[in-house]
């Protein structure tokens, strides 16, 4: 599934079939595609490691005609007690989903322990991913106009320790939107919003 940004900002959805060289080589095609499109997202998955019906249908923040991407459910895959699968070394082979409570959206961070990479999907506090998108968007030049200071200031999280620098952490707000590595979830996030297509209070795509 790719999706793309036209030139008059509207965002159209290939889907179809792709060589499995081509997406176990990690060769997406994210960027410049032609003289005025750009290719926003660009994933592949197969049925046997997807829940719902055809699995492109879930891919690039697609909201499923079934209606299961409507809601808060998340990839739910990482250290702790309730996950039924341990972090993973692709995103695409969790498999395990929860419902995420009504102040949490979906979170992917990918780890990098002594050269290993894994990856850890789940949920997140809410505006806990606020600031931390907010700080990933400003540090990739997109200007938000949001008061960040007064944000942290009137919320209830404290920031605490550093970023880990071998650490990329990342939400969403759609349903299933934490589905690929932090940093394709990331870049497509700063796309859409350099496209005036991101809501900074729900974490979603506008469409």
């Amino acid at each position: 599934m790719d999706a793309v940004l036209t030139s008059s900002l509207e965002i159209v959805y290939n889907g179809g079939c792709r060589s499995n060289l081509v997406c176990n080589a990690g060769m997406h095609l994210i960027g410049k595609k032609g003289a005025t499109d750009h290719v926003l997202c660009s994933s592949c998955c197969n049925t046997t490691n997807r829940w719902y019906g055809q699995c492109n249908n879930n891919l690039c923040g697609i909201k499923s005609s079934t209606g299961i991407n409507e809601t808060n459910q998340c990839y739910y895959c990482g250290p702790w007690d309730d996950a039924k699968q341990s972090s993973v070394a692709d995103p695409q082979n969790c498999r395990n989903l929860k419902t995420c409570a009504d102040d949490e959206v979906c979170s992917v961070s990918t780890v990098n322990t002594r050269g290993l990479i894994t990856y850890e999907l789940g949920c997140k506090q809410l505006l806990l991913c606020q600031i931390g998108t907010i700080m990933t968007l400003e540090l990739n030049g997109v200007n938000t106009q949001i008061d960040l200071p007064h944000l942290i200031q009137t919320g209830s999280v404290v920031l605490g320790r550093k970023r880990q620098l071998d650490k990329c952490d990342v939400c969403c707000g759609d349903g299933l939107c934490n589905d690929a590595s932090c940093e394709v979830v990331r870049r497509r996030i700063v796309q859409f919003a350099m496209a005036g297509r991101f809501n900074y209070t729900s974490l979603t795509l506008i469409r």
